[in-house]
């Protein structure tokens, strides 16, 4: 074997193999660490394909909460005058507080049937990353998906599929 040195081709020594040989191992992904990248890559999608379907911003899951569990409590009949989230929304939007908590239940119960998928498919693949014993088979568990949107995508529409399959099938 050979190397370009100064301009000048010479042999390369057993010192040269070995060095490079080193530096290849060195800088070669392990597959620890390409569990490690699958696996930010799955919970970052995850948090994408979520943000597809409520606002991300910080605060603003425990107003959805709050917001949910108020439309309950109103839906059950409790006195007015308790729901200040509806109450402040139903001011601002002009719109009544029924219309208000029944938008509000309904996406809750939207949301409360997409959740449960997204963190299924997410624990299904870090489980899936984790217990791979090859980097092929962790590039088979993302598949083409080897960008978080991308996978976010993937995501968000798998838990579509399975939320209206999963209604069409109790309503039937």
């Amino acid at each position: 074997m050979q190397k370009l040195v100064d301009g000048v081709i010479v042999e390369l020594t057993d010192d040269d193999v070995t060095a490079w040989t080193a530096h290849q191992a060195a800088n070669t992904p392990t597959l620890a660490d390409i569990q490690t990248w699958a696996t930010s890559l799955a919970n970052s999608a995850a948090g994408q394909a979520r943000t597809q379907f409520l606002t991300e911003v910080p605060g603003q899951d425990v107003t959805y909460y709050i917001k949910g569990l108020e439309a309950a409590t109103y839906k059950s009949g409790q006195a007015a005058g308790t729901y200040p989230y509806l109450e402040a929304e139903a001011s601002q939007t002009g719109q009544t507080l029924d219309v208000v908590a029944a938008s509000v239940s309904a996406t809750a119960t939207e949301w409360n049937a997409l959740s449960p998928v997204i963190e299924g498919i997410r624990r299904g693949l870090v489980v899936s990353i984790a217990a791979a014993t090859t980097i092929d088979a962790i590039y088979a568990i993302v598949a083409a998906d080897t960008t978080a949107s991308s996978l976010a995508t993937t995501i968000a529409q798998k838990a579509v599929a399975i939320v209206a399959t999963a209604s069409t099938t109790t309503t039937a």
